[in-house]
């Protein structure tokens, strides 16, 4: 039998492609990949269409038994306790490296550090089937791709292999401790100037509670009066709420696509795989910047 043999899921480990943002106002959340960047840097190494679906490991790897001949790359956060074995023989391997496997290799990933995702890209990326255009699991709604994290002893199809792109592209650490960038968002005037100073002087903590939903900031709180809840709006991932208890929420990919909390800022999309690479305990700290300058950084990005 050919495909992917799960052996062990790790932690929250799911299938993920661009996503299905078609799709939102029929208030199905966009899903896809939380980190984008290092999606499309996978599926480039492959030479992979950018949508082709791929394993989204989250703080934890795993490990896979390949059913076919493939050829695999690992990029995103970093895994130091990475290997394949093939024929009794351990490869150690590196990340956003392609390398080619045979039939019956298993691949083991590590505990992931400098970050809390990584991507794990096949050749041919992986075929479970379309749901609303995208292979994306939504454990939310499970009637939406697979509907549930990997599970131990699950098969995924696998696509057809083919050269990969000889263009490498040099691993970044994902070490920046520069500010993440963020525009004001749709209730801006609903917050004070020492509200909005407050976003930007205070050092704010990842919470345990972060999900692809949301990622839950804590340590430190937007103080004062908060706007009461507004009439339900829609939402995007990277649109930060501000509850009642003043502790912004950064929506993630799986987020709702309607809301009623005030939204004071949205994060630049540049910066959102940021967001996506936050582990829990980690520092983060906001700058404001102009929607003039947010469009000049991703048009820069897309040249590059």
């Amino acid at each position: 039998m050919s495909g992917l043999v799960v052996l062990d899921p790790g932690l929250q480990s799911s299938v993920q492609d661009l996503g299905r943002e078609a799709f939102m106002h029929f208030g199905v959340p966009q899903s896809g990949a939380f980190d984008v960047r290092s999606l499309r840097i996978g599926n480039s190494i492959l030479g992979n269409d950018p949508n082709a679906a791929a394993i989204e490991l989250t703080m934890l790897g795993g490990s896979y038994r390949v059913q076919q001949e493939t050829t695999i790359c690992l990029t995103g956060a970093m895994a130091p306790q990475l290997n394949a074995e093939q024929a009794g023989v351990q490869i150690a391997l590196e990340m956003n490296r392609p390398y080619h496997l045979r039939s019956g290799a298993t691949i083991r990933v590590g505990r992931l550090l400098q970050g809390a995702r990584a991507y794990l890209c096949f050749s041919g990326g992986i075929l479970t089937e379309q749901v609303l255009g995208s292979r994306s699991s939504l454990v939310s709604l499970p009637a939406v791709g697979l509907g549930h994290p990997l599970r131990a002893g699950e098969t995924l199809p696998l696509g057809v292999p083919h050269p990969c792109n000889q263009h490498l592209v040099p691993y970044d650490e994902n070490t920046s401790t520069s500010p993440v960038r963020i525009v004001p968002g749709m209730h801006w005037s609903m917050f004070s100037e020492a509200q909005r100073t407050a976003m930007t002087e205070s050092v704010f903590r990842v919470s345990h509670h972060s999900n692809r939903a949301g990622v839950r900031l804590t340590d430190a709180k937007i103080c004062g009066s908060i706007p009461k809840r507004i009439p339900s709006v829609g939402m995007l991932p990277g649109f930060i709420q501000i509850p009642a208890n003043g502790a912004p929420i950064v929506l993630g990919v799986d987020g709702p696509t309607m809301g009623g909390y005030p939204v004071i800022g949205s994060v630049a999309y540049v910066d959102l795989p940021r967001i996506a690479q936050a582990s829990p305990r980690d520092e983060i700290v906001f700058q404001w910047i102009d929607r003039e300058h947010a469009a000049e950084l991703l048009q820069r990005e897309v040249a590059d």
